[in-house]
């Protein structure tokens, strides 16, 4: 399929994407591109760069010089990936929001188009994610693992406290929704995604689509990879602010701990 480059630039798209960056000038090409891969042409690309001190700039430069829907933002200082995510939340002009992480990537070009089509058939629709492929990158060799989550919004409740079914990389979301969540709570360090569809999970139904549609890359300088303490204090600290609205919150404990004690021993 052919890239979309310079496709008609909308007054006011109907979605959001938003890639925040932070000195990943090696990943983040592959996931511009996949984004102007998709199908669904109504779109715009806000990139915010955490301070990037790469050649992320000049490479996004070169991809906004080719499509006018892709914007660029940089911070002045380093704000941490809450503060980001939520400054590009506050320019979205689209009503709706698709969150990549720039090393990550979409491997399904039709994802917003199928995402788009299940938020009109369900008014009641807050956030859909997709199925994901965990790709392994070594020296010497790259494999990929799918991973699957349950599909529909009561499946999803009964385990949602402790097991986040939408990958951040995955999302499709209302705005509005986010924004009366509050958006991404920036005292978190790790967990903000699941955190924010919690919250939008007690107003609006939660929906997965059962297609392996977004690339989730593992490498040596990923938040799975190094900061598996801070994800299991900030995983225990989610549960405990949402066990009123979702049932699991002893089971959800449990696995928290034994994450926590896996972590330090």
């Amino acid at each position: 399929m052919a890239h979309r480059y310079g496709a008609d630039n909308m007054d006011t798209p109907l979605i959001t994407i938003i890639i925040p960056t932070y000195n990943r000038a090696d990943f983040i090409g592959e996931a511009i591109e996949s984004v102007c891969m998709q199908t669904y042409a109504n779109w715009e690309l806000i990139i915010v760069d955490d301070a990037s001190t790469d050649l992320t700039e000049t490479l996004v430069k070169k991809y906004i010089a080719k499509d006018r829907r892709i914007h660029y933002l940089k911070n002045s200082a380093n704000l941490g990936i809450s503060k980001t995510r939520n400054r590009g939340l506050r320019e979205a002009r689209g009503e709706y929001v698709a969150m990549l992480d720039s090393d990550d990537l979409w491997l399904d070009p039709e994802k917003l188009e199928k995402q788009i089509t299940a938020f009109g058939e369900n008014p009641k629709l807050g956030i859909i994610g997709t199925w994901i492929t965990f790709i392994y990158k070594t020296p010497n060799e790259t494999k990929k693992q799918n991973a699957s989550f349950a599909i529909h919004d009561a499946e999803i409740r009964r385990s949602f406290l402790y097991k986040n079914h939408i990958a951040q990389s995955s999302v499709l979301f209302l705005k509005k929704a986010a924004l009366v969540a509050g958006g991404y709570d920036e005292n978190l360090a790790t967990m903000e995604d699941h955190d924010l569809w919690l919250n939008i999970g007690t107003r609006y139904e939660v929906e997965t689509l059962p297609i392996y549609a977004t690339g989730y890359r593992i490498h040596e300088n990923s938040v799975t990879k190094s900061r598996s303490k801070q994800v299991a204090l900030d995983e225990l600290s989610v549960i405990s602010r949402w066990k009123k609205s979702y049932p699991g919150f002893a089971r959800g404990m449990i696995k928290g701990y034994l994450r926590l004690l896996k972590a330090y021993f």
